[in-house]
């Protein structure tokens, strides 16, 4: 499946799609991590990968949030609420920030595909 994994020294952390709506996030340990259980489920996909998915693995923790919306509600919010109190940026994401990460877009996206 569709996944999003981020890596630290402490372990990782995945998301499902979508992830606009990311209702299931994995937490894995740095020993977990190190035995490749991170892309163990989702990559594997089909029947096997949901039953890897269920059993309970070592050093990985599911949990997961519902909520109402498509995702989108929370920058939506901010922005009304910046434009009520006649800003033009957000505490939440300063404009510093948001060029930032279109940096780091632009370069993956130069990255050459593998």
């Amino acid at each position: 499946g569709n996944v999003f994994t981020v890596h630290g020294e402490r372990g990782a952390l995945r998301l499902d799609a979508p992830f606009l709506k990311a209702q299931r996030l994995t937490f894995f340990s740095a020993a977990a991590a190190r035995r490749g259980f991170v892309g163990a489920d989702a990559a594997t996909g089909g029947t096997v990968g949901k039953i890897l998915g269920r059993l309970p693995l070592p050093g990985r923790r599911i949990e997961n949030h519902a909520f109402a919306g498509n995702g989108l509600q929370f920058e939506a919010l901010a922005v009304m609420q910046a434009v009520r109190a006649g800003r033009t940026g957000s505490e939440v994401s300063p404009l510093g920030d948001t060029v930032a990460v279109l940096d780091a877009i632009e370069k993956v996206l130069a990255q050459p595909s593998v």
